[in-house]
């Protein structure tokens, strides 16, 4: 397995043609997971967002997450424990 990985890091190291497109064709569904994702709780922890909304219909004030020094460690804590789960 180590030497097929080998291989083919060196022929994407090398230069031919199209090789941006077929490098990006082999990263994108690595990454495109995490954007998404990322995208996701950012809508979730908007000041208009879902998780503000939710706060607001128990009674609690809606806070800045993203913002907010004293909660942007506390949010990114529950989106990645959402994901690990």
């Amino acid at each position: 397995l180590w030497v097929l990985s080998l291989e083919l890091a060196v022929a994407f190291n090398r230069s031919f043609p199209f090789r941006g497109w077929i490098r990006l064709a082999y990263f994108i569904p690595t990454v495109m997971p995490m954007v998404v994702y990322g995208t996701v709780w950012r809508f979730l922890y908007h000041p208009d967002g879902i998780v503000n909304l939710g706060m607001e219909s128990i009674g609690l004030p809606p806070l800045d997450w993203l913002s907010s020094s004293t909660w942007v460690l506390p949010a990114f804590i529950l989106s990645t424990e959402g994901r690990l789960a």
